[in-house]
Parts: structure tokens; C-alpha cells; sequence
């Protein structure tokens, strides 16, 4: 048998002990709770949210919102390793870093397909250049973080497009 846990659920003006208690099984009770949530947000007449950032905070969006940042951390990481061991001995490569910092900024706050898009691009070149100059596999924290992003903000483009079709 499940293990059901039980929520409380609760309205304005009503005090928990009044309340009606339903039981869920543990698996569904995160999604019933949000599910609640969302129901409870929407009867109390507020409109739907405007913008793609509004929209990412919905916590149906967890996902693809951890794998926007998971991608922006493998930018600040490659940024921060660039500058400590590339900077002095090749200080051009401060614009190497400071582009990838600039991109994961990009990529964690504006959590658009086109970010995300630029990043693997650029990922994918600074691989390829990588692999040139060194003749062995580098750039690859780049481009795992590019492919983050990709899969992210698609997710979250693909919810974001099916929610303002409601």
C-alpha cells in the first residue's frame, strides 16, 4: 500500500483545526499541493503573469529553472578557472572569461532560448578552437552548460508557450 501523507488545507479566514484535511499519497503530494496552490491563485481572481520571468517562478518550473542554473554555475566556474590559471600566463584570455561571465549572467537572469542558444553556440567554437590549439578535449564544462541551457529554457519556452495558450 502507498503511504499517504495528510495536508491541510486552509482559506482565508479559516483557522487550521476547521479546516478539511485531504490525504494524498506521498508520490502525488508535492504536485497536490502546488496544484492547490496554483487553483487557489486563480480563484481569487488574479490574472495570468505577463512575462517569461513571472512565469519561471511558478514552481511547476523547478526543472528547467535548476538546469538554467546549473548551466550559469559551469559559466561562473569556467570563468573563474580561466582567469586564475589562464590570466597570467595569457592575458587575452581575460576576454575569454569575462565573455563567459557575461553569458552565464545572461543565461541566469534573462533565462530566455536565445541566451541559452549563444551559449552552446559559443561553447561549441571555444570546444572546436580548444581542441585546435591543444589537440585534446577542452572547453567541455562550456558546452555541457551550453546543452544545459538549451534544455532549460526550452522546457521552460515550451510550458511559457502552452500557458498563454489557456
Amino acid at each position: 500500500m502507498m503511504e499517504k501523507d495528510q495536508f491541510i488545507e486552509t482559506k482565508p479566514g479559516i483557522s487550521t483545526d476547521e479546516a478539511p484535511v485531504t490525504e494524498v499519497s506521498t508520490s502525488e503530494a508535492p504536485k497536490a499541493v502546488e496544484a492547490q496552490a496554483f487553483e487557489a491563485t486563480h480563484a481569487a481572481g488574479e490574472t495570468k503573469v505577463s512575462t517569461l520571468k513571472e512565469f519561471a517562478a511558478f514552481p511547476a518550473n523547478k526543472t528547467a529553472r535548476g538546469l538554467i542554473l546549473a548551466a550559469a554555475i559551469c559559466c561562473y566556474i569556467s570563468a573563474g578557472v580561466t582567469v586564475i590559471l589562464g590570466a597570467s600566463s595569457y592575458p587575452p584570455m581575460l576576454l575569454d572569461a569575462a565573455i563567459l561571465l557575461g553569458l552565464g549572467l545572461w543565461v541566469h537572469v534573462s533565462k530566455t532560448l536565445a541566451s541559452a542558444v549563444v551559449l552552446l553556440v559559443y561553447a561549441g567554437i571555444n570546444t572546436l578552437i580548444m581542441l585546435a590549439m591543444t589537440q585534446s578535449a577542452g572547453g567541455w564544462l562550456i558546452l555541457a552548460g551550453g546543452i544545459l541551457a538549451v534544455v532549460g529554457a526550452n522546457m521552460l519556452n515550451k510550458d511559457w508557450k502552452a500557458y498563454q495558450a489557456q
